[in-house]
């Protein structure tokens, strides 16, 4: 299988599924879209570059992104470039969620602290959370 996004964007993870599932990929002639097509018969269209526009774009709109680019390419070795250019919007439930996800992690890790802590040595084995999450195991 051939990628056809770069590694080096990482968010692409769940995309890169689906492309793996797509038997034949095709670009259009005009390099602005892809269509991957699966072996569920499906045919998808996706946009080559994800936030660019489909339409054509004005003479200075060209200039202004091609100046844009040229600078994230000068100076992507700068932290506050990397930053912005790597962050990607998640909605709010999703950061929210996360956000609960962590405080009980970080509760559950101080109770099993306190709990080891507080009792005789040896008493109180540490497990793995992996392998906490595993309530049984059937053959």
């Amino acid at each position: 299988m051939h990628r056809i996004f770069s590694l080096d964007l990482g968010t692409l993870s769940v995309h890169f599924l689906v492309l793996e599932l797509a038997t034949f990929k095709l670009f259009a002639p005009s390099e602005q879209s892809i269509y991957p097509i699966a072996d569920d018969t499906n045919v998808r269209l996706w946009r080559a570059v994800a936030n660019e526009r489909s339409t054509p774009l004005l003479a200075r709109e060209k200039k202004k992104r091609d100046y844009s680019n040229a600078l994230i390419e000068k100076h992507k070795h700068l932290p506050e470039v990397r930053r912005i250019k790597k962050h990607t919007h998640l909605p709010k439930r999703v950061m929210k969620a996360a956000l609960v996800k962590d405080t009980v992690r970080g509760t559950q890790k101080k109770r099993e602290k306190n709990r080891r802590a507080h009792s005789a040595p040896g008493s109180v084995p540490k497990v793995d959370r992996k392998k906490k999450q595993v309530w049984a195991v059937q053959e």
